[in-house]
């Protein structure tokens, strides 16, 4: 994998240095606070916070509605109930089966009453007596770590240094590890999380299910299901409602998969509350960010269970802010590493495993089409934190992953890592059951990784390899002869699929780039091999902007590639809105879209 410079001209003078948003400019007038002795929340209210709206004969009134999931509703993850609306009073104190409410406070004079702020809150309520159990006195030799996940979308390890300064650094500090050859394994978010929670490819998972079809993701065999078996207490929050994991044109979870799950809440104060706009995204919801209701949850988690007798796994993935362009994280910088140093006061380094990761690079915009985006894309991010106890109890497992940092690793060892952590007595990797049923070659990351190790032994295919050396073919005779084989191709996806009538036929624009890729094994004027190509094209009507992955045997003229494995490079939503099928939509061309070019 070849070094990419991260603050080269080209990016750097595409990049804008905005300040994050303040979504409000008035203070809360509702708080939770948690009390650890009573082991209950009390709701207060700040009365003074209100002052700005009170006139002569005014009264502040405020209410607190109980939010549920509808369970009985046919997309349960999309849905919620308000179970009841009461009045709230000084100091209230929380009932236990409260998990998320929307409350409102109002000015009243009379039979005047004008709501001057709403807002939604999470309630981190226990579930069982055990779970606020006090921890035993040797921490130090605790046989089961929490593990918390954290998640930024599309960041690669190159991109965080260049948008996440201070983050970066922050992740250099003692105790931090870095794995700078992790490889994607598939197109976008589903594929790699799969991957990383369940040891399935895409494509495997529907040997067992279709994820499009409800109860689908409920059957699969998530690691947190493992943990929870294990004794864990469980949580789960993303904060984009429109583009999450598991909900994107997916019916989402019919059960609550954790004990801890944001979704519902989010879900309410998104069908309830304005969102406004900022790097032309909806990044503030009620009263704050996204992003900030999340990682408050996150906080909440851990300060409720970090000191308890159970051990945590978490996983918080974020990707409102980095999502949509590959510069708008420099303004959440600043934020995150304030969060991070709130979890280390709460005690989270101090017992447990926490890992810094991504799905991806981005997929799409400025930053892919340069030359370096193709490797940006397929390396995402991946930090392992390593409590002081776990270094001095296993040394060993500390040293492979240090060996590791500059080894090919793959999503579906992170997977196998996760199942390590609840099996820290084996003495090898095959001791670690059930090992990944995509990759059986997969490995944790605390054993070490072979130095001479291939992207198909890591489960990775070759479209999203990056291990092989290129060389630029662009102005090969061969060269528009493969492009337009490959648009044919594309062509007869959309009659395969029924589109035609909707989706217009492409005609090839330009080439932006050919690459051969070589196999160190075999000679490359093998005309009768299979040889390895990657290519970037152009294509009509409108621009759309394409790469793919092909193989092509010189002497046949032959042509092999996955329409489905087809990177869509620009933005494609006003495009492709006459479609519903994800795949079909990066690269049909509504006819009814079309644009006349200037």
């Amino acid at each position: 994998m070849p070094y990419v410079e991260p603050f080269t001209e080209d990016v750097l003078k595409h990049m804008e240095f905005k300040k994050l948003p303040k979504c409000r400019s008035d203070s809360d007038i509702i708080v939770a606070e948690y009390d650890f002795d009573l082991k209950v929340y009390r709701l207060h209210i700040r009365e003074e916070q209100a002052m700005p709206w009170f006139k002569r004969n005014t009264t502040l009134e405020c209410e607190y509605e109980k939010i549920v999931r509808d369970i009985k509703s046919n997309k349960v993850d999309d849905s919620f109930r308000v179970l009841y609306r009461r009045i709230l009073t000084q100091d209230f104190l929380v009932p236990p089966d409260v998990h998320y409410a929307l409350v409102h406070c109002a000015v009243v004079n009379g039979k005047d009453k004008r709501v001057i702020q709403s807002d939604g809150i999470a309630f981190v309520q226990d579930y069982d007596g055990r779970s606020s159990e006090e921890l035993p006195e040797e921490i130090e030799e605790h046989p089961k770590p929490s593990v918390i996940i954290f998640g930024i979308d599309s960041m690669s390890r190159i991109n965080l240094r260049r948008t996440m300064q201070k983050t970066f650094r922050y992740v250099q500090q003692p105790g931090w590890y870095t794995l700078q050859g992790l490889n994607k394994v598939g197109d976008n978010t589903l594929p790699n999380l799969l991957a990383m929670l369940t040891g399935y490819s895409d494509e495997d998972t529907n040997k067992i299910c279709d994820v499009f079809v409800p109860g689908c993701l409920d059957r699969l065999p998530f690691i947190w299901k493992h943990f929870k078996d294990q004794n864990y207490t469980t949580a789960m929050a993303e904060d984009s409602m429109n583009i999450s994991t598991f909900n994107y044109m997916k019916p989402g979870f019919m059960e609550q998969p954790v004990d801890y799950y944001l979704r519902p809440l989010l879900m309410a104060m998104k069908k309830t509350f304005n969102e406004s706009q900022f790097y032309d995204q909806n990044l503030c919801l009620g009263r704050h960010l996204t992003f900030a209701y999340l990682w408050d949850y996150a906080k909440q988690f851990i300060q409720r269970f970090i000191q308890t007798a159970k051990p945590m796994f978490g996983l918080f993935w974020t990707n409102s802010f980095s999502h949509e362009f590959f510069d708008s994280s420099y303004a959440l910088d600043e934020l995150f590493v304030e969060y991070f140093k709130q979890f280390e006061g709460d005690g989270l380094f101090n017992r447990s495993i926490v890992i810094l990761t991504s799905d991806h690079g981005m997929r799409f915009g400025y930053l892919r089409q340069i030359s370096t985006g193709y490797l940006e894309e397929r390396m995402p991010m991946l930090y392992i934190y390593l409590p002081p106890w776990f270094r001095r109890k296993y040394p060993r497992l500390v040293g492979n992953l240090v060996e590791n940092r500059n080894r090919l690793s793959s999503t579906f060892d992170i997977y196998m890592t996760l199942q390590h952590l609840l099996q820290l007595n084996s003495t090898k990797n095959a001791d670690i059951q059930p090992m990944s049923a995509t990759c059986p070659t997969c490995q944790s990351l605390l054993y070490r990784l072979p130095v001479n190790r291939t992207c198909e032994q890591a489960g990775i295919t070759e479209k999203w390899c990056t291990c092989r050396p290129r060389v630029t073919v662009t102005m090969e005779p061969y060269a528009t002869p493969m492009a337009a084989a490959i648009i044919q191709q594309m062509n007869d996806g959309l009659v395969m699929k029924n589109l035609s009538d909707l989706c217009a036929n492409f005609t090839l624009n330009h080439i932006i780039y050919m690459d051969h890729i070589i196999e160190l094994n075999r000679k490359a004027t093998d005309d009768d091999s299979e040889q390895y190509y990657v290519i970037e094209f152009s294509t009509k009507p409108n621009i759309g902007m394409f790469e793919i992955t092909f193989s092509w045997i010189h002497r046949t003229a032959t042509l092999n590639m996955d329409l489905n494995e087809i990177s869509r490079l620009n933005v494609y939503a006003p495009d492709s809105e006459c479609v519903s099928d994800p795949i079909s939509k990066k690269f049909c061309m509504c006819k009814n879209a079309i644009r006349t070019p200037n």
